[in-house]
């Protein structure tokens, strides 16, 4: 199972079990970005967090952004991977992931853009 999910800010959730997903920065928005050039993730496993709240700041050559989550529930896991950098700009929403969170409803995705409609409305970026 994988569903993406966008907040208008480009961040995805990617439904990736019945209640939990990982978080990370649209394909669209990393392009738009530049080359990715640090991220400090700013939650830890067991954190419990709001839609709205900051879970890591990205750096770039062009901007500094910061991810702030677009679901409610509980940080699950953060990416360690040794990629790092290179998969959040080689495959940001794929290995490129930057937290693993379990939500506390699906029903709000509900207030997110299915996959389509986000892709539909970069297209005409």
């Amino acid at each position: 199972m994988n569903t993406f999910y966008f907040s208008d800010n480009h961040i995805y959730f990617n439904l990736t079990d019945v209640d939990s997903g990982t978080i990370g920065l649209s394909a669209y928005a990393a392009r738009e970005l530049g080359e990715i050039v640090f991220i400090d993730i700013s939650v830890m496993p067991g954190d419990r967090i709001r839609a709205g709240d900051e879970v890591a700041v990205i750096e770039s050559i062009k901007s500094v952004i910061p991810i702030e989550s677009p679901v409610n529930g509980t940080i699950l896991e953060i990416n360690n991977s040794k990629t790092g950098i290179k998969a959040l700009n080689s495959s940001p929403e794929g290995e490129g992931w930057i937290v693993k969170i379990k939500i506390d409803s699906a029903e709000q995705l509900k207030k997110l853009k299915p996959e389509n409609d986000y892709r539909n409305m970069t297209d005409k970026l």
